[in-house]
């Protein structure tokens, strides 16, 4: 954004006055670019920054009061680091010199959404899945949630949990919960099944981590088991066995395969 100006005199120019960091992890922080820039054809200097909400936003690391020459910009980032959840919105107010627009303001809105989401087999059903008590039912269903994003945490209670999980999303998903949420994969089994009908899982978003299940009695023409069409995806600490596919991968498709009723894989 240009703001008008006069000659011989410093003035103010800004990036945008407007910023939507849109969902963003409890825990996590979102950064956007930010630059204000002398437009004017003589020294501006920045006097002072002042947030409304000095919380669930950053001020930029930028030590006031400085100077830029004219035709000269200065980058930063403005950060959005929800602690809580909800909606928040704030004001950058941004103080200068310049005598005909001596104050700027730049508008700032984000939502903080739970990072750490739970499900239960045995839950009740209608749960929004932010604790064991609220827990939802199923996987997908905690994958599907709008509020649930990429880089979100998704634990889940010991248990069967049948049909194919679609991860459409890059997040962590943990088995092995016992009913005090305490973890212990080995001891907690946590069961993904196809029950001799479909595939168990379908990764293809990059990013995602499945950590502490055993993925059984899939069945599909290529990934009884798995199938895995992203890379950067981590599987550990899984057991995957007693799988079939009647073309390829009884354990995973695409580019691994880990074929089954062969001897279980545990990743």
């Amino acid at each position: 954004m240009y703001l008008a100006w006069a000659p011989d005199e410093g003035v103010i120019s800004v990036s945008s006055t407007s910023f939507d960091f849109g969902t963003v992890n409890i825990g996590d922080s979102k950064g956007m670019p930010f630059y204000i820039k002398n437009v004017g054809n003589a020294s501006l200097t920045v006097t002072d920054f002042e947030l409304t909400d000095d919380v669930n936003y950053l001020r930029p690391p930028i030590t006031v009061p400085f100077t830029l020459p004219p035709a000269s910009q200065l980058a930063m980032t403005i950060t959005f680091a929800p602690q809580s959840v909800g909606q928040f919105d704030a004001e950058l107010t941004i103080r200068s010199t310049d005598i005909y627009h001596p104050q700027v303001t730049v508008s700032l809105t984000g939502q903080g959404v739970p990072g750490f989401w739970y499900v239960d087999a045995s839950a009740a059903s209608g749960g929004d899945g932010t604790s064991w008590g609220t827990a939802f039912q199923s996987i997908s269903e905690a994958i599907a949630h709008p509020d649930v994003i990429d880089s979100a945490r998704i634990q889940v209670r010991q248990g069967t949990y049948s049909g194919t999980v679609e991860v459409t999303k890059g997040v962590s998903i943990y088995g092995g919960y016992d009913d005090l949420g305490q973890r212990d994969w080995k001891e907690n089994v946590t069961t993904i099944t196809g029950n001799d009908s479909v595939s168990c899982m379908n990764i293809s978003a990059a990013g995602t981590l499945l950590d502490g299940f055993t993925i059984t009695d899939g069945n599909a023409v290529n990934g009884g088991g798995l199938i895995i069409s992203q890379s950067n995806v981590t599987v550990a600490n899984c057991k995957i066995e007693n799988n079939e596919a009647a073309v390829a991968g009884g354990g995973t498709s695409r580019s691994i395969y880990l074929r089954s009723p062969a001897d279980p894989a545990t990743l």
